[in-house]
């Protein structure tokens, strides 16, 4: 990633676009939700040569890019700057990867970690109403499902728990080519 710093300036500009958006609209919890919080992440990992982060907000992105499409489709609100933060930045983020061609020991854990701090900011510093990172409440359309937020937080943390070992095996599979655990 030496020579590649440069790389950082993108996910930089792409969170301060969204910020600045946010602000403008008086909308800054938004800034909360996994995937803002993982744009940043990837332009410190990218500048300050952290490669485990680099797989952290990869994944962490990853994740959010199907959620963020079902959103805005939902809501019916298109949103450039979210474009280049879930698709640009996810894109930079497997690039660097493969350039790697390395898994850092503990990037599991640490995208779980992740995942439960972004949890942990947006219910101390967003409202319940805006529900950002489902922190505070059951999703809308899925309050006949579950019967409390605990059982809907419990399905959460495993179906994220499945959804990295698979992105993880998916990453070293067909980026690196590798089998993962070695």
């Amino acid at each position: 990633m030496k020579d590649l710093r440069y790389l950082a300036i993108f996910p930089l500009i792409f969170g301060i676009w969204t910020t600045i958006i946010y602000i403008l609209k008086d909308q800054t919890y938004q800034l909360y939700w996994f995937c803002n919080i993982n744009n940043f992440l990837m332009a410190f990992a990218i500048y300050f040569r952290k490669p485990i982060f680099v797989w952290v907000a990869t994944v962490w992105l990853i994740i959010g890019t199907p959620l963020w499409l079902y959103e805005d489709i939902l809501m019916a609100d298109f949103r450039l700057h979210a474009v280049f933060v879930h698709i640009g930045s996810s894109l930079i983020g497997l690039y660097l990867i493969k350039k790697d061609n390395f898994m850092p020991r503990g990037t599991f854990i640490a995208c779980i970690l992740m995942g439960s701090f972004s949890q942990v900011l947006a219910r101390i510093f967003t409202a319940p109403e805006y529900n950002v990172n489902m922190a505070h409440k059951v999703y809308p359309t899925l309050t006949e499902i579950f019967p409390s937020y605990l059982s809907y937080n419990i399905f959460n943390y495993l179906s994220f728990f499945i959804l990295i070992v698979l992105i993880l095996k998916g990453i070293n599979r067909f980026i690196l080519k590798k089998k993962w655990p070695a």
